[in-house]
C-alpha cells in the first residue's frame, strides 16, 4: 500500500508540474514600437496573423490576418467599450491618433467565429 501511495503521489506531482510549465498566457509581441506595443495569445497569432508592423509615417497599427475580420472592438482600461469599427476585410489599420497614453484591449471579431479574440495595446506616447 505504502509503495502504491508513493507511486501516486509522484504521478500527481509529475502532473501538477506539467501543467505549470505549460504557459497557457504566452504572448506574441505583434508590434513594438516606442509610441505602441500589441501583444496576442501566441496561439491565436500562429494562426491567424499573416503580418504585423507600425508605419511610422502614417502613424498607425498596420495587421494582416488569414482570415477576414467583421469588426473591431476597443475596450479602454477599465474594460469599457470605446467604440467599435466595422472592418470586412483581412487588413486592419488603427490610427493612433485616436488614442491618449494608455492600455487597451483590442476584440476582433473573425468571420465565422463566435468570440471575439483580444490583444493587448499599450499607447506608450
Amino acid at each position: 500500500m505504502k509503495k502504491f501511495t508513493t507511486t501516486l503521489a509522484a504521478i500527481v506531482l509529475l502532473q501538477i508540474i506539467s501543467f505549470a510549465n505549460n504557459d497557457t498566457d504566452s504572448k506574441t509581441i505583434l508590434v513594438s514600437a516606442n509610441k505602441v506595443e500589441v501583444s496576442m495569445a501566441a496561439e491565436l497569432s500562429s494562426r491567424m496573423v499573416v503580418a504585423s508592423s507600425f508605419d511610422v509615417d502614417d502613424n498607425q497599427v498596420e495587421i494582416e490576418f488569414k482570415s477576414d475580420v467583421e469588426s473591431v472592438e476597443i475596450y479602454d482600461h477599465t474594460g469599457e467599450l470605446v467604440f467599435v469599427v466595422p472592418v470586412l476585410s483581412n487588413e486592419f489599420n488603427l490610427g493612433l491618433g485616436l488614442f491618449e497614453k494608455g492600455e487597451y484591449k483590442i476584440g476582433f471579431k473573425f468571420d465565422g467565429e463566435a468570440d471575439v479574440q483580444l490583444a493587448d495595446m499599450a499607447v506608450k506616447i
